[in-house]
């Protein structure tokens, strides 16, 4: 899990009539005029006996990931104006968005969508897999073309027989069926035998094969 986590400290003292600024949050803060990012702000904080520091320990003992975007704080002054709270919320919002942007706080799948959003059957196929097909076979066949020959084009195949090629090729080169199993995620290596077992015929040979110059190898 990742959470963002965005704070602005800032305590008023009523008997002075100096405003609270935007100038003073960045002397203050210590981080410039961007007013710092995610990796700049744990740097800091990570390990000190601070409120964001705590924020870092706590999230590491719940095995969460912190993503602070904004930590600013001013010493005790006036009032803070009306513009600079509008500006510092505007700074957390964007600091935020550009967070997103740059992919820190998306949702944490392995295969997602520019977005970050979780993938949907239909987008893999019309968006990525038909399109890799497509360009795969326009330059097989632009090369052919080159060459003058017939070109070989890539069978348009399920998605999903991606996954039964990978185990055929696996089995086929002497990959161990129990490797095999584990890699396509079966509950038992029978299954795994009884769905690919078009390939083991062709094993069984090479089996035999290995044997046989085996024992040639041990009669000479």
């Amino acid at each position: 899990m990742r959470i963002v986590s965005g704070g602005i400290q800032h305590e008023t003292n009523t008997f002075s009539v100096i405003p609270t600024t935007v100038a003073e949050f960045v002397r203050d803060s210590h981080f410039g005029d961007d007013l710092g990012d995610t990796q700049q702000i744990k740097n800091r904080f990570q390990g000190t006996n601070t409120i964001h520091g705590g924020y870092l320990r706590g999230a590491d003992e719940l095995g969460v990931e912190l993503l602070p975007v904004l930590n600013l704080r001013a010493y005790p002054e006036g009032m803070v104006t009306r513009e600079t709270f509008e500006y510092l919320l505007s700074e957390l919002l964007e600091h935020r968005k550009r967070t997103l942007a740059e992919g820190h706080a998306r949702l944490p799948w392995v295969f997602c969508t520019k977005g970050g959003e979780l993938l949907r059957k239909n987008n893999v196929r019309s968006s990525s897999y038909m399109g890799i097909l497509k360009r795969a076979n326009q330059k097989f066949t632009e090369q052919a073309e080159k060459k003058g020959v017939i070109p070989e084009l890539l069978p348009i195949i399920r998605f999903h027989d991606l996954r039964h090629t990978a185990a055929t090729i696996m089995l086929s080169q002497g990959v161990h069926p129990k490797i095999v199993q584990e890699r396509l995620g079966h509950s038992t290596i029978s299954m795994t035998l009884a769905t690919y077992s078009h390939v083991l015929p062709t094993m069984q040979k090479e089996a035999a094969e290995k044997l046989d110059r085996l024992y040639r190898t041990v009669g000479a």
